[in-house]
């Protein structure tokens, strides 16, 4: 194997693996971007806009 990720992408059957993660990502994506602005929205209301971004990344340290 060229790497360790080569060889742990061996242990999958399907020769489309990559391919099929990719799609997944891809359909997921939404759900992941209304879920952080969810979390970002709750995490405004109780901290106020001293600590967090509306339209920034949510501090690592709050989560």
């Amino acid at each position: 194997f060229d790497d360790t990720g080569a060889y742990w992408r061996s242990w999958y059957e399907s020769s489309t693996f990559e391919r099929d993660l990719e799609q997944l990502s891809l359909q997921l994506q939404p759900l992941y971007l209304n879920l952080h602005a969810f979390v970002r929205r709750k995490l405004y209301d109780f901290y106020g806009p001293k600590y967090i971004n509306l339209k920034g990344p949510i501090p690592a340290h709050l989560l």
